[in-house]
């Protein structure tokens, strides 16, 4: 038990010191960090959520018109529209315009 603690303490402590040792040296602008982990997160979430309401109603259709319990059809459409939908979302927060870089 205690062993594992220690594990856990000494595993904690590698992310941590390379986030000291980042912070002190100024390696990278955190600025810029903080609003690329915004950006995806919340671009994250949101396929997430179209992908859940993109099956349930894809799912809802398809077993209005064909009566199946579990139609395997909607999970694959809904996958192959949240593969389209990703790329270009994927790639719009990349290119802003240069006004919005000012000070960095």
């Amino acid at each position: 038990m205690l062993s594992l603690l220690l594990m856990y303490a000494f595993a904690l402590l590698i992310p941590l010191s390379i986030g000291v040792a980042v912070l002190r040296a100024r390696l990278f602008d955190i600025d810029v960090v903080i609003n690329r982990t915004l950006v995806y997160g919340s671009l994250t979430a949101m396929l997430a959520l179209v992908y859940i309401g993109g099956v349930a109603t894809a799912q809802a259709v398809f077993r209005a018109l064909t009566g199946q319990e579990q139609p395997q059809l909607a999970v694959v459409i809904s996958t192959l529209v949240i593969a389209a939908l990703f790329n270009p979302l994927r790639r719009k927060p990349r290119h802003k315009p240069r006004a919005t870089h000012r000070g960095i």
